[in-house]
């Protein structure tokens, strides 16, 4: 975890979760885009509980090497790559 500055939630092939519908909502543009919106599950490691208090306490208590975040290195797009200082390798 030293020095990754990419943090991917990966679930294991054989591991099922039982997706938590977050959004009360029946409005036909919701409907449309729910497979693009965020998702929840009620295992606690995969819920979008909206509680900052909770998940201060629990990022705190719970480790981050945890098998489920994949750690490593973001790569710029070519875009990126075209507007970065070279002298400071910063963009825009």
């Amino acid at each position: 975890t030293k020095g990754a500055d990419l943090a991917v939630p990966k679930l294991a092939p054989d591991h099922q979760l039982d997706e938590d519908n977050i959004y009360d909502l029946s409005s036909g543009y919701i409907e449309r885009a729910r497979h693009l919106l965020p998702k929840s599950a009620s295992d606690m490691r995969w819920r979008l509980n909206q509680d900052y208090v909770r998940d201060v306490a629990w990022m705190k208590s719970d480790p981050i090497e945890d098998g489920v975040l994949q750690f490593g290195h973001a790569r710029p797009t070519t875009q990126q790559n075209a507007h970065m200082d070279r002298r400071t390798g910063c963009g825009w």
